[in-house]
């Protein structure tokens, strides 16, 4: 499989940033979901399986949220393209992006 769509997922068995980076380890997951599911993915864009676990764990999982779906997906790859797991910043329209960089720095 060629993975060159794919920001952090290269095929690899174990999550190589698995306790060094949590937001890249994070979106390395989703993408080797994405990858096992065979989604058609697109450089520097969420793919299917990666909207769906956002729609499913947030919105419809999860009442916690103040913005659109659409917002949502828009921040969530925002936050993806920076490599930085942030659900506040997905869900909640007062937490800006600098909160989020600055969170993702702290852990």
């Amino acid at each position: 499989m060629n993975y060159e769509n794919y920001s952090y997922y290269k095929g690899e068995k174990q999550n190589p940033f698995e306790g060094k980076n949590f937001g890249k380890a994070f979106w390395w997951n989703l993408e080797s979901h994405a990858a096992n599911r065979g989604d058609k993915k697109q450089k520097r864009q969420l793919s299917e399986s990666m909207v769906e676990y956002i729609r499913e764990k947030m919105w419809d999982g999860d009442g916690q949220h103040d913005i659109s779906l659409e917002v949502a997906l828009i921040r969530a790859t925002e936050a993806y393209k920076l490599g930085i797991w942030a659900r506040s910043y997905i869900t909640c329209s007062d937490y800006t992006l600098d909160q989020a960089i600055a969170a993702s720095k702290e852990s």
